[in-house]
């Protein structure tokens, strides 16, 4: 994401070199008046968001991955030496001879030509710079939610996670349940089992009384008389 967020900055800083350096070198072929310092000043302007654009950068390559630092501090340090050398020759086109000053009146075609081609640069400058900064806000935007759909994913991942515990807690309550449940039936049908053997015994044991009682005595009483 670092990567891809300098790249923006950078974009969006050599278009506004660009353009300052075509009004630097339209500078240099105009006379004095209101609108050579009004180009200065926008040229001025345009530096100091370039150093604001600079700072950006400073702060993406300071957040990100090592794998990727060493290489966008190297385009960084071109970029403040491409800022740098701007500087100093809007310096330079204030201090040398103005050669629009000793422009002959059948150029003065040419020098409006140039200063029309100079706004219509400008204008493109600032159409791509809002474009490049809704596309940087898109970017932040769908980083943004990329990052909430992460965060759902993680959660709904613990949640899983800790529903399969349950169903798992769950499982084995029933298998121990089932044990249980078989371990009754199974003393159940022996206390069953030794409670008809008891039955059958005592049934045995009352008819084995009785036929003592009716059958031995007749044959007992003969005996004695003899």
């Amino acid at each position: 994401a670092a990567m891809a967020v300098f790249g923006g900055y950078e974009s969006e800083l050599v278009a506004m070199a660009e353009s300052s350096r075509a009004r630097i070198e339209a500078v240099a072929e105009m006379a004095e008046g209101t609108e050579r310092r009004a180009l200065k000043d926008a040229v001025e302007a345009s530096i100091a968001s370039a150093k604001e654009l600079l700072e950006q950068m400073e702060l993406e390559v300071a957040s990100s991955a090592r794998t990727e630092r060493a290489a966008l501090t190297a385009r960084l340090r071109a970029r403040k030496d491409e800022i740098s050398a701007l500087q100093k020759d809007l310096r330079q086109a204030f201090t040398q001879p103005r050669r629009g000053d000793q422009t002959p009146p059948e150029l003065g075609t040419e020098a409006a030509e140039q200063r029309a081609r100079l706004l219509a640069t400008s204008e493109r400058e600032r159409s791509n710079t809002a474009k490049l900064r809704e596309a940087q806000a898109a970017l932040a935007e769908t980083e943004g939610v990329g990052v909430s759909i992460l965060n759902d994913l993680r959660a709904q991942r613990e949640t899983l996670m800790h529903s399969i515990g349950t169903l798992r807690g769950a499982d084995e309550m029933l298998g121990r349940s089932k044990r249980v449940i078989a371990t009754i039936g199974r003393r159940a049908f022996t206390n069953k089992l030794i409670m008809w053997v008891m039955i059958v015994v005592l049934i045995i044991f009352i008819l084995a009384l009785a036929y003592l009682q009716f059958f031995g005595g007749e044959g007992a009483a003969p005996a004695a008389v003899v």
